[in-house]
């Protein structure tokens, strides 16, 4: 399956497990603003910072993922449901680990850290790809969640 298929997919299927507005509002503001942390940050940088104001083990679990549903589930279990701006930046964070493993980044990392080593001793592959994925996953939020108020 191609690139973007894959992110149309996932994309599509976190769309419909998403089902607060305020949840979509903020991930909406994460895949605006963190396209650009990818961009001139890198992927290590950004899945930290996500991992951060969220918690480590909803980000990982972008690792063990099977696809934009199952991050949704897999995150929930482990941040509150009012906690709207921990839930977008883990399903941020875990969305762009489960794409680029589906890229064939990440295959053997079971742990955050084991994400950053690899994210920085292949940056230059890694940051290129995960760009793309990130702007693509931009223009979709943009088209399908509320507008921030």
């Amino acid at each position: 399956m191609g690139l973007l298929r894959t992110i149309v997919d996932c994309f599509e299927e976190l769309n419909k497990a998403i089902v607060d507005t305020g949840v979509k509002k903020s991930l909406r503001a994460r895949a605006r603003n963190m396209a650009a942390d990818i961009y001139y940050q890198g992927v290590a940088y950004t899945i930290a910072v996500c991992a951060a104001r969220s918690r480590r083990e909803a980000v990982e679990w972008g690792l063990f993922s099977e696809g934009g549903e199952d991050i949704v589930k897999g995150v929930s279990k482990y941040i509150a449901h009012e906690d709207r701006e921990g839930l977008s930046y883990a399903i941020y964070g875990a969305t762009i680990l489960y794409l680029l493993k589906q890229l064939g980044f990440f295959e053997k990392a079971k742990s955050l850290e084991e994400v950053l080593r690899e994210a920085l001793e292949k940056a230059h592959l890694i940051n290129e790809r995960a760009g793309q994925v990130a702007l693509w996953i931009k223009r979709l939020a943009e088209a399908s969640f509320p507008v921030e108020e």
